[in-house]
């Protein structure tokens, strides 16, 4: 190596450690083998997969294509983003993390199919719409059984077949998956945001994953030690907001819970790395207990 040699005069090289047979030579084939497997069906093409295909001349390679899944937001009381609203109104925060989460996860192509009223033949015609336009629809509020909720009928009148309507958990108990008569994928969220923000990870983001034939990824679920003492409500399975956090000496990666209102609470998604997740049968969790953790990155 250079950095071992000087130049005693000119013309002249002094050598300030011995050379070893063989040593800072990368020879042929010492990082794979001739046949072997380079990239394995379903790895993302981040940048090293990218640099790799290249340094074997790989200028094209076989991809899945991505989905083009519509967003579509329900509820007569949403206003756009800048829109000033009434005492009976609220912005539509929904459309636009989800459209984010999308983007930021690569998997899919997100389109913004805007607002509906609590309308059966408007929503009706959205969701008709939608499913010829796109692969597959996010829809997101009307999931419940109130009396503005017709979302899951109107589903149903558009000949899909609903195939989970409530699951039990929480937040997210509403939460709905449908095929369409095409068998395109119809993924109904709560509208209230924090719901909708953990069904999207717990079920839309690894649903994606699969139609866009991505692997699973390592760091999908790990376990982190509680940082205190909490306690569980039973009745369903708790995804409770969380923030990582490492305490002084760090040993182990722990975790916090983040204080929430209410499944409406966005002011506590916007704190959390991600929901720990707390059987319905457990009620009391001491400091140092390891919890399940589904981080809010790209799964």
């Amino acid at each position: 190596m250079v950095e071992t040699t000087e130049e005693a005069e000119p013309g002249v090289v002094r050598f300030r450690a011995s050379a070893k047979k063989g040593a800072n030579i990368f020879w042929r084939g010492e990082d794979a083998k001739r046949g072997g497997v380079l990239l394995e069906k379903g790895t993302r093409l981040a940048p090293a997969p990218m640099a790799l295909a290249a340094s074997v001349g790989a200028a094209q390679v076989r991809v899945f294509n991505r989905p083009c899944i519509g967003v579509l937001a329900s509820g007569t009381e949403l206003r756009s983003v800048g829109d000033r609203v009434r005492a009976h109104e609220i912005r539509n925060s929904n459309s636009p993390g989800t459209l984010a989460a999308l983007r930021e996860s690569g998997l899919a192509e997100g389109i913004d199919l805007g607002r509906c009223a609590d309308d059966p033949a408007a929503i009706r015609r959205k969701l008709r719409a939608g499913l010829r336009r796109c692969d597959g629809l996010i829809v997101i509020g009307g999931m419940s059984v109130g009396r503005y909720d017709y979302i899951p009928d109107a589903l149903v009148e558009c000949g899909c077949r609903v195939i989970v309507h409530g699951i039990a958990m929480k937040p997210g108990k509403p939460t709905l998956f449908a095929l369409s008569p095409e068998r395109k994928p119809v993924f109904g969220l709560p509208g209230n945001p924090l719901s909708a923000m953990v069904a999207f990870f717990e079920f839309v983001l690894p649903a994606l994953r699969k139609i866009a034939g991505a692997a699973p990824p390592h760091y999908s679920t790990f376990l982190a030690e509680a940082a205190e003492d909490m306690r569980g409500k039973g009745g369903r399975t708790r995804f409770a907001p969380g923030r990582l956090c490492y305490e002084t000496p760090a040993t182990t990666l722990k975790v916090r819970a983040v204080a929430t209102q209410s499944s409406a609470d966005l002011v506590a998604a916007g704190r959390a790395d991600g929901v720990m997740i707390l059987p319905a049968d457990l009620r009391e969790i001491p400091a140092g207990t390891l919890v399940e953790f589904h981080p809010w990155t790209l799964r």
